[in-house]
Protein backbone atom coordinates (compact mmCIF):
# COMPACT_ATOMS: atom_id res chain seq x y z
CA UNK A 1 0.00 0.00 0.00
CA UNK A 2 1.16 3.60 -0.46
CA UNK A 3 2.52 5.77 2.13
CA UNK A 4 1.67 9.40 2.08
CA UNK A 5 3.20 12.52 2.84
CA UNK A 6 1.12 15.52 3.54
CA UNK A 7 -2.26 16.06 4.12
CA UNK A 8 -4.49 13.03 2.91
CA UNK A 9 -8.28 12.70 3.45
CA UNK A 10 -9.41 8.77 2.81
CA UNK A 11 -13.40 7.98 2.60
CA UNK A 12 -14.21 4.63 1.68
CA UNK A 13 -17.70 4.35 0.28
CA UNK A 14 -18.21 1.03 0.90
CA UNK A 15 -16.64 -1.68 3.60
CA UNK A 16 -15.13 -3.46 0.32
CA UNK A 17 -13.34 -0.14 -0.46
CA UNK A 18 -11.13 0.00 2.93
CA UNK A 19 -7.55 -1.03 2.60
CA UNK A 20 -5.46 -3.19 4.91
CA UNK A 21 -3.34 -1.24 5.52
CA UNK A 22 -2.72 2.88 5.58
CA UNK A 23 0.50 4.52 6.12
CA UNK A 24 1.45 7.96 6.95
CA UNK A 25 5.31 8.33 6.18
CA UNK A 26 5.33 12.09 7.00
CA UNK A 27 2.04 14.50 7.12
CA UNK A 28 -1.23 13.97 8.77
CA UNK A 29 -3.90 11.90 7.22
CA UNK A 30 -7.68 11.49 7.90
CA UNK A 31 -9.26 7.74 7.58
CA UNK A 32 -13.59 8.51 7.55
CA UNK A 33 -15.59 5.54 7.88
CA UNK A 34 -18.17 7.51 9.96
CA UNK A 35 -20.81 6.24 6.85
CA UNK A 36 -19.88 2.81 7.00
CA UNK A 37 -22.00 -0.05 8.51
CA UNK A 38 -19.86 -2.80 10.11
CA UNK A 39 -20.89 -6.67 11.29
CA UNK A 40 -19.66 -8.73 13.94
CA UNK A 41 -20.05 -11.57 11.54
CA UNK A 42 -17.57 -10.17 8.97
CA UNK A 43 -15.12 -8.40 11.01
CA UNK A 44 -13.07 -5.38 9.65
CA UNK A 45 -9.67 -4.89 10.45
CA UNK A 46 -7.77 -2.43 9.50
CA UNK A 47 -3.81 -1.65 10.24
CA UNK A 48 -2.73 2.22 10.35
CA UNK A 49 1.14 2.95 10.21
CA UNK A 50 2.54 6.47 11.73
CA UNK A 51 6.06 7.21 10.84
CA UNK A 52 6.11 10.96 11.69
CA UNK A 53 2.84 12.78 12.17
CA UNK A 54 -1.37 12.36 12.97
CA UNK A 55 -3.59 10.14 11.78
CA UNK A 56 -7.21 10.46 12.80
CA UNK A 57 -10.18 8.01 12.49
CA UNK A 58 -13.60 8.66 12.82
CA UNK A 59 -15.89 5.64 12.94
CA UNK A 60 -19.56 5.52 13.66
CA UNK A 61 -21.20 6.21 17.00
CA UNK A 62 -22.62 2.55 17.36
CA UNK A 63 -19.84 0.57 16.08
CA UNK A 64 -18.00 -2.08 18.49
CA UNK A 65 -14.47 -0.84 17.89
CA UNK A 66 -11.25 -3.07 19.43
CA UNK A 67 -8.27 -0.89 19.66
CA UNK A 68 -5.02 -2.63 19.45
CA UNK A 69 -2.62 0.67 19.41
CA UNK A 70 1.64 0.98 20.13
CA UNK A 71 3.28 4.56 19.90
CA UNK A 72 7.05 4.88 20.78
CA UNK A 73 7.30 8.60 20.28
CA UNK A 74 3.45 9.91 20.61
CA UNK A 75 0.64 8.57 21.61
CA UNK A 76 -2.62 6.36 20.29
CA UNK A 77 -6.27 7.06 21.98
CA UNK A 78 -9.68 6.48 21.74
CA UNK A 79 -13.10 8.28 22.20
CA UNK A 80 -10.63 11.22 24.46
CA UNK A 81 -9.36 8.19 26.03
CA UNK A 82 -5.59 8.78 26.18
CA UNK A 83 -4.34 6.47 28.77
CA UNK A 84 -6.22 3.01 26.97
CA UNK A 85 -4.38 2.35 24.08
CA UNK A 86 -5.34 -1.31 23.63
CA UNK A 87 -9.04 -2.27 24.79
CA UNK A 88 -12.76 -2.81 23.26
CA UNK A 89 -14.92 0.31 23.21
CA UNK A 90 -18.71 -0.68 22.26
CA UNK A 91 -20.94 1.06 20.85
CA UNK A 92 -24.02 2.89 21.79
CA UNK A 93 -26.32 5.79 21.19
CA UNK A 94 -25.12 8.27 23.80
CA UNK A 95 -22.05 10.15 24.87
CA UNK A 96 -19.03 10.23 22.31
CA UNK A 97 -16.46 9.39 25.03
CA UNK A 98 -18.42 7.13 27.04
CA UNK A 99 -16.86 3.13 26.71
CA UNK A 100 -20.10 0.67 26.24
CA UNK A 101 -21.19 -2.57 25.25
CA UNK A 102 -18.94 -4.60 27.07
CA UNK A 103 -17.07 -2.32 28.09
CA UNK A 104 -13.04 -3.33 28.29
CA UNK A 105 -11.50 -5.68 26.69
CA UNK A 106 -12.77 -9.50 27.55
CA UNK A 107 -15.99 -7.85 27.35
CA UNK A 108 -19.32 -9.78 25.88
CA UNK A 109 -19.53 -8.42 22.47
CA UNK A 110 -17.34 -9.29 19.62
CA UNK A 111 -15.92 -5.97 17.61
CA UNK A 112 -17.33 -5.27 14.44
CA UNK A 113 -13.99 -3.00 13.88
CA UNK A 114 -10.58 -3.99 14.83
CA UNK A 115 -8.12 -1.53 14.20
CA UNK A 116 -3.83 -2.15 14.89
CA UNK A 117 -2.48 1.14 14.95
CA UNK A 118 1.55 1.52 15.27
CA UNK A 119 3.04 5.11 16.00
CA UNK A 120 6.53 6.20 15.82
CA UNK A 121 6.57 9.82 16.05
CA UNK A 122 3.21 11.40 16.26
CA UNK A 123 -0.18 10.54 17.66
CA UNK A 124 -3.48 8.69 16.55
CA UNK A 125 -6.33 9.37 18.02
CA UNK A 126 -10.33 7.49 16.95
CA UNK A 127 -13.06 9.47 17.20
CA UNK A 128 -16.76 8.76 17.00
CA UNK A 129 -19.03 10.69 14.43
CA UNK A 130 -22.72 10.36 14.42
Amino acid sequence: DEASFGERSYRPATTEQIRDTYQVMMGQSTLDLSGLEFSADDPTEIQINVTMGNFEILVPRDADVRLNGDAVFGSVSAFGDRDMIDGYYGGFGEGPDQRGGGGQAGGQDEPELILDVDVRFGNAEVTRVG
